[in-house]
């Protein structure tokens, strides 16, 4: 038997500017590391994505004392989790710390000097100074290996409710299984998928 649990990296779309300085996305310690130099005066930061990354991220920037804005395309925060009534309070309570939310709009221009993103342009047309830009829209799955081994797949590796894949042989779990159209990209989801492989590979 194999358990695949290869995880998730960083969705990007082609225009955003990944080799600015002051781009970076949030998925490992490096990420981290490479902010802080950008965040040691209060600056402001535009998080692209209003999902449960880019606002933690808000929240922890906001309070380091950071003005911070969130780029929404959706209609509501964390679209995928919350029914309207709930994201509503949630951009309520945030709207009340201080935190910028726009919704329903984007960013189709990032405007640079010397490798530095220096403003944004949104759909709206509105212009925006910046001094750090964070994408957080969402993760790909890294089924490569998989697809490689001729397991099928789709967004994520299709697995069945045993999280078996077209190989029963191979199992996978955590951000890269996929069942029933579904990803789940929350550590809780993981932990329960292991404990219900776990039963499986024990009988």
């Amino acid at each position: 038997e194999l358990i695949v649990a290869t995880g998730s990296r960083s969705f990007v779309p082609d225009n955003f500017p990944t080799q600015a300085r002051n781009f970076f996305t949030v998925r490992q310690r490096e990420d981290i590391d490479g902010m802080r130099q950008y965040l040691a005066q209060p600056t402001r930061v535009c998080i692209v994505g209003g999902g449960l990354l880019g606002l933690e991220m808000a929240d922890a920037l906001h309070q380091l004392g950071h003005e911070v804005e969130v780029i929404q395309i959706a209609d509501r925060l964390m679209s995928r989790q919350l029914d309207a009534l709930s994201a509503d309070l949630l951009q309520e309570l945030l709207t009340l710390k201080g935190i910028h939310i726009t919704l329903n709009d984007e960013v189709v221009e990032f405007m640079q000097t010397d490798g530095m993103i220096t403003h944004t342009r949104l759909k709206s047309g509105r212009v925006s100074e910046v001094g750090l830009v964070l994408g957080a829209i969402g993760t790909r799955a890294n089924t490569e290996i998989l697809q490689a081994a001729g397991v099928r797949c789709a967004r994520g590796v299709l697995v069945n409710s045993r999280l078996q894949t077209s190989d029963p042989n191979i199992h996978a779990i955590g951000e890269i299984a996929e069942l029933g159209g579904e990803t789940w990209g929350i550590s809780s989801a993981a932990v329960e998928q292991a404990n219900i492989l776990a039963r499986v590979l024990t009988g």
